[in-house]
């Protein structure tokens, strides 16, 4: 679901995030700024955001990169489904460091009570972020 401003789809009763918000929570847990990823992947910023904001398509080559690089397990990111790391126990190759306070927020989402809490929270908080967020984009406009 991408170039939408629902970030997020229901499938059936759960609701999950779109493979650009998968691709932020992977970030997130390799402890890396948008900066960082897009150096490593040869890429500007802009690629990076655009990826996470849903904007733009994971080329396959990137897919590739992360795959190998740090074990992406590619379904995950596309479904939401499974482990984010595609060795067998589901964790991260023993080579890789990742922020385990994401890798554990993660884990602790699965447990459907303890999502459909924090989704519902979410929801609530929603109108909040985007006041703020046009509050800012005026002050911007106004600067320019």
């Amino acid at each position: 679901m991408y170039k939408s401003d629902n970030k997020m789809e229901k499938y059936g009763d759960k609701t999950k995030l779109h493979p650009g918000m998968n691709f932020r929570i992977f970030r997130k847990i390799l402890n890396k700024t948008q900066d960082e990823l897009a150096a490593e992947m040869n890429v500007c910023k802009a690629t990076v955001s655009n990826f996470e904001r849903g904007y733009t398509y994971i080329k396959p080559n990137y897919l590739y990169y992360m795959y190998t690089t740090y074990g992406l397990n590619i379904s995950w990111l596309m479904t939401g489904k499974g482990n984010i790391f595609s060795l067998e126990d589901g964790k991260p190759p023993a080579d890789i460091v990742v922020n385990k306070k994401y890798l554990d927020l993660f884990e602790f989402m699965k447990i459907p009570d303890v999502e459909k809490a924090i989704m519902e929270t979410l929801k609530k908080v929603k109108p909040i972020i985007e006041k703020e967020a046009e509050k800012k984009r005026k002050r911007r406009k106004e600067k320019e």
